[in-house]
């Protein structure tokens, strides 16, 4: 994927959400975009797991979780890998209710998810989030359906 050119493109769309997910398919293209996205938006923060570094231990309620993520300022924006991790106790719900508030994120910081496509993890982003297939890539990246 050519993140640059993706971002380029999101600047002239004047996309006014700020929460975008991607997904992939496989854990090696995960951790390439991760990779790209983490030298294109650096100094970018990162949750790469429950407990890393600046990320939240688990267990973490949705409104914790939410309130660290949406709330709290984060000025060189967020990059969560594999969201799930931290939702491993919550109910459908509650997972519901991350997916509407990153697909409604709107102007404090700008947050991206990327984790690994499942059916199930599929079917509630498409809920929130319409899909817009990157041409000879194997990213599905995912922008608010409000937009």
């Amino acid at each position: 994927m050519d993140v640059k050119l993706f971002f380029d493109t999101i600047k002239m769309n004047n996309y006014r959400y700020r929460g975008i997910a991607f997904s992939t398919n496989t854990s090696s293209d995960l951790k390439k975009l991760n990779d790209d996205l983490l030298k294109y938006l650096s100094p970018i923060e990162e949750w790469s797991s429950p407990g890393d570094f600046n990320s939240p231990q688990i267990p973490i309620s949705r409104l914790d979780f939410c309130e660290l993520v949406f709330r709290t300022p984060h000025p060189n924006g967020l990059l969560i890998t594999n969201p799930e991790e931290w939702m491993f106790n919550w109910t459908e719900l509650d997972k519901g209710v991350f997916w509407t508030q990153l697909s409604q994120t709107y102007g404090l910081n700008d947050i991206y998810v990327t984790y690994k496509g499942t059916p199930l993890i599929t079917q509630e982003v498409s809920k929130y989030f319409k899909l817009r297939n990157l041409a000879d890539s194997n990213i599905s990246v995912w922008t608010s359906k409000y937009e």
